[in-house]
């Protein structure tokens, strides 16, 4: 009997031990198929990151990237137009334009397709027929008398926003209106044939989920160089020995210099000492002054009511969100802004009173070493078709506005905050500090404390509001490109801010730097 049970034992023993065995060959296999799952997805994600690694080295260089990206997707997998539509991607479009078609070149060539959701398609033609694009470039230059070598020089500026556009990432979605699909569909449709378009605007594979409408629109804004580096320009416009012809056109400039007629200063009736500091400061600069009185109430409702029909006519404007405690004086600035803005515009038929007004807010300081010559000066080097110009800013400008020596496009997006800091966000601004009265080198082209109008183009300024809900008056100036509102801003503060002076309202007296203080709990 024991030696059964001991035989027993054994074969138990025996079999637990299999048992055992096979459990550890069982989980050594699982472990081993673990592993080797893990090490392929791991290589898989190596290579796609090296993949927008090497994208974000070769950007400079679109013809290389594109022979890499050649084999990332096909266009046969986004030929679907009854899907695809201009219908599901005009929302997509009219984001991409907001954000990349941000130049006059590409406002002028594709600003109304933009609006209508199709900007994209219209950058990729103009790219895709690039012969014929140069050449209307080409007929654009020579009739406004521009000089090839001053628009490369200032076209640099723009090749940093080309190529952030052509390496931005959009956001993952996965509806069929995700900006890639849309994306895709129209570089198939209107670029991928085109050779020059390809070279210009790459291919880009679906990992990186890369916009090359964007790109697109982006390099509109460098087309004069493009045209120059494919050799399209005729010899008539790389003529840079027809010193005649720049002379002529010299003498026609100089003959058509518009001088400072009239200074206007905005003043409340109970800024007494902002009014005693303004004329005494005009009465140096030798040139008429006018003081033009500001609109202003304790609420909303006053404020409207203050000049009769004059101002009641604007009650029903809608007003942008603006905090309740400054929202009466923000429309009365608003309002002292644009009848003066009124005013000017109906000098327009009177040759008597032809000429560029100054217009300063009462704690505009102009330094002892400025003239009135000097903001001739500045003024004579405005783009001829100007219809506002301000020559004090808080607190930068950025680098991509620049089109001449003096002057840079007072741009920012629609609909941006009070500071317009998005576009250094967004990576379409280079900041460059004027002052630093906020100590915030972001906030972009905000002020109107010194505003230069003429009669014969005050009316798109005024026209220009008109489409706008009320809002600070010194954010709605600025222009999401010079193509809907010829704004401009000069490259330093000629006129300053006075930031020593006491300020009455409704009998409550503030300085500058509260005012400030307050300016930042606007947003």
């Amino acid at each position: 009997q024991k030696t059964k049970l001991s035989m027993y034992g054994a074969i138990a023993l025996q079999s637990t031990k299999e048992t055992e065995v096979r459990h550890i060959l069982r989980r050594s296999l699982v472990w081993k198929i673990a592993l080797a799952t893990t090490l392929s997805l791991l290589m898989a994600s190596i290579s796609s990151w090296r993949m927008i690694a090497d994208d974000k080295k070769n950007i400079k260089n679109p013809a290389a990237l594109n022979e890499k990206r050649i084999e990332s997707w096909s266009c046969d997998d986004f030929d679907d137009d009854t899907t695809i539509t201009p219908s599901e991607c005009g929302y997509v479009d009219r984001e991409m334009c907001e954000q990349h078609c941000t130049s006059d070149w590409c406002q002028s060539m594709c600003g109304e397709m933009c609006s209508a959701g199709e900007g994209a398609l219209c950058a990729y033609t103009k790219l895709s027929n690039l012969q014929d694009t140069c050449a209307q470039v080409e007929a654009e230059l020579i009739k406004k008398g521009k000089s090839l070598v001053e628009e490369l020089d200032i076209e640099s500026n723009q090749k940093r926003v080309y190529e952030a556009a052509c390496s931005r990432l959009t956001h993952q979605r996965n509806d069929s209106t995700h900006p890639r699909v849309c994306d895709h569909h129209a570089f198939c449709s209107f670029c991928a044939q085109s050779q020059e378009c390809t070279q210009i605007v790459p291919k880009v594979p679906s990992p990186t989920r890369i916009e090359s409408g964007g790109c697109a629109a982006a390099a509109l804004g460098r087309i004069v160089s493009i045209c120059d580096e494919f050799q399209y320009f005729s010899s008539a416009l790389r003529n840079d020995d027809d010193e005649s012809s720049d002379a002529n056109i010299l003498q026609h400039q100089q003959n058509k210099i518009e001088r400072l007629r009239k200074i206007f200063y905005i003043n409340c009736d109970n800024d007494i000492e902002r009014r005693d500091f303004q004329e005494s400061q005009l009465e140096r600069i030798g040139i008429p002054y006018e003081r033009f009185a500001c609109v202003s109430g304790d609420t909303v409702e006053e404020v409207f009511a203050s000049r009769g029909n004059t101002t009641k006519r604007f009650a029903s404007k809608p007003l942008r969100n603006i905090r309740e405690g400054i929202r009466a004086h923000t429309v009365g600035v608003w309002l002292s802004h644009y009848l003066l803005f009124e005013l000017i515009a109906s000098y327009a038929n009177d040759k008597d009173k032809e000429g560029i007004y100054l217009i300063l807010e009462d704690d505009a300081l102009i330094p002892p070493e400025i003239t009135a010559g000097d903001i001739d000066r500045a003024a004579a080097s405005l783009p001829k078709d100007w219809a506002y110009a301000s020559l004090n800013v808080h607190e930068s400008i950025c680098l991509e506005d620049k089109v001449n020596e003096d002057w840079f496009v007072k741009r920012g997006l629609t609909n941006a905050s009070l500071f317009g800091s998005e576009r250094v966000a967004l990576g379409t601004c280079t900041p460059i500090q004027i002052d630093n009265q906020w100590q915030d080198p972001n906030i972009l082209y905000l002020s109107a404390a010194a505003q230069l109008l003429r009669p014969s183009t005050a009316a798109h300024v005024t026209h220009w509001l008109d489409g706008l809900p009320i809002y600070h008056i010194d954010a709605l100036l600025r222009t999401p490109s010079g193509a809907h509102l010829r704004s401009f801003q000069f490259k330093n503060n000629l006129i300053s801010t006075a930031t020593n002076l006491g300020e009455t309202r409704r009998g409550h007296i503030f300085s500058s730097q509260n005012d400030h203080r307050l300016l930042r709990r606007r947003n």
